[in-house]
């Protein structure tokens, strides 16, 4: 991946996080930031490519012979339920190609790919596939997060404002990071991260041994006695919401020239992601890396 700045880099905002008292970076909010999937998915990627190089790239293997040895014993009932030949067909099921599993075949892209590349190929073909079950557990996860409550936690929150841009692949890494400018990488990056000193309900404190819940953290720049969340301190607060209005107007303009749905309407959990970074979620994939 490439990137303009040393300050863009992932590695980079990571580490550059602001450590603000009473707060702290949700994990699962950092693994969508950056791709990176989870332990679970990983462990299965991994079983899913070794089973593919042990039975269709590197055949001639020593440790080929011996899997395809083992695998002949799967239906015995001394086979462990815990051997690696279980867990690789586990695997398959949970991306839903268990018949790559029972009966060995290269997709159709990989056997286009040269020889050299057909691990990186095959690596491609089933990002798709995790992306989706990646998509499925979030949905499983934070199911409150569709509805028109008021939400309940940090978490929550934001996945009521990134559940449009969720639909597109989950593999890949964050537009802001690799669109936006090292000037506004890591504001963006500190409020998409809830790490931001600027949204009360980022912060936490304690009063009589109790920390304070989430529906307590109100704004502290106005009266009006509303909880201090994104969408009220970028949109709504009278303190704040002036200084948007400068990107407002240019994301009308854009949407009008990429032919998307008027800014005005749009929910606001879409208007709060937009101006967080991603890209309208009706805009055709192959238009994201232009969408600036």
């Amino acid at each position: 991946m490439y990137f303009s700045d040393d300050t863009n880099h992932p590695d980079y905002l990571t580490n550059s996080l602001q450590r603000i008292p009473r707060s702290y970076t949700i994990v699962e909010i950092l693994l969508i930031e950056f791709d990176i999937l989870s332990l679970r998915l990983q462990q299965a990627c991994q079983l899913i490519s070794l089973h593919y190089r042990y039975t269709i790239s590197h055949t001639n293997l020593i440790t080929s012979h011996l899997y395809r040895i083992r695998r002949q014993c799967l239906l015995s009932n001394c086979h462990p339920c815990q051997s690696i030949e279980i867990r690789m067909e586990h695997a398959h099921i949970l991306f839903s190609i268990k018949g790559m599993c029972t009966d060995s075949y290269t997709p159709s892209q990989d056997a286009q790919a040269k020889a050299r590349n057909t691990g990186k190929s095959f690596a491609n073909f089933f990002k798709p596939l995790a992306s989706a079950v990646w998509h499925q557990d979030i949905t499983c996860n934070h199911s409150a997060s569709k509805d028109t409550l008021p939400s309940t936690g940090r978490t929550q929150a934001n996945f009521k404002i990134t559940c449009d841009s969720l639909k597109t692949s989950l593999c890949l890494s964050s537009s802001f990071i690799t669109r936006h400018s090292a000037l506004n990488a890591m504001s963006l990056f500190s409020i998409r991260t809830q790490s931001h000193r600027a949204i009360p309900t980022h912060t936490y404190h304690f009063e009589d041994n109790m920390r304070n819940l989430y529906g307590d953290r109100l704004c502290t720049r106005c009266t009006t006695d509303t909880l201090g969340c994104e969408t009220h301190v970028i949109l709504e607060c009278t303190y704040s919401r002036h200084l948007v209005s400068p990107l407002i107007n240019k994301l009308r303009s854009l949407l009008s020239k990429a032919g998307q749905p008027p800014w005005d309407s749009l929910p606001t959990s879409q208007q709060i992601s937009i101006i967080l970074g991603n890209p309208p979620f009706p805009l055709p994939t192959k238009l994201h890396k232009v969408w600036t």
